[in-house]
């Protein structure tokens, strides 16, 4: 997790399963996180094929693996 414009920004990966549990799509996200309301809420999202896909010099934020 890192941040970005004061909001702290997490890099995670996930699966959608079929009802059979079979993983049918897989990706990551970078979700940037809110708490000014008083409950954590996701303020932005942009999906990822690969984390390398995150441009770090471009976007001022660099995630790393916790």
């Amino acid at each position: 997790m890192n941040s970005r414009g004061g909001f702290p920004v997490a890099l995670v990966r996930w699966e959608r399963h079929c009802d059979q549990g079979n993983v049918f799509e897989r990706g990551y996200s970078v979700l940037k996180l809110d708490s000014s309301e008083g409950r954590w809420k996701i303020a932005e999202g942009w999906t990822l094929d690969e984390p390398s896909q995150w441009d770090p010099e471009n976007t001022g934020v660099q995630c790393s693996r916790v």
